[in-house]
């Protein structure tokens, strides 16, 4: 199964700049789906220079996707990649 964290990476700090509430959802969601055995990706966009997948859990991974410059922008400006 496949998530998305459009906005910022569901594994970033929660007092950096655009984290917080989606990306903690899908990360919670998808630990708890996980957990119950379910093969999560959570596909996020590559803004650092970050392995391009990352197992974070048992059946849990982080898959990056170059989708827009390599470095952290404005979640309004995300639409334009």
């Amino acid at each position: 199964m496949a998530a998305v964290s459009s906005h910022s990476s569901p594994v970033a700090p929660t007092a950096a700049r655009e984290t917080g509430g989606r990306n903690v959802y899908v990360l919670e969601r998808s630990a708890g789906l996980a957990r119950r055995c379910v093969e999560i990706d959570i596909v996020t966009r590559r803004d650092a220079d970050l392995p391009r997948v990352e197992q974070i859990a048992e059946n849990l991974r982080i898959v990056r996707v170059s989708a827009s410059p390599p470095e952290p922008i404005d979640k309004e400006s995300i639409a334009d990649y």
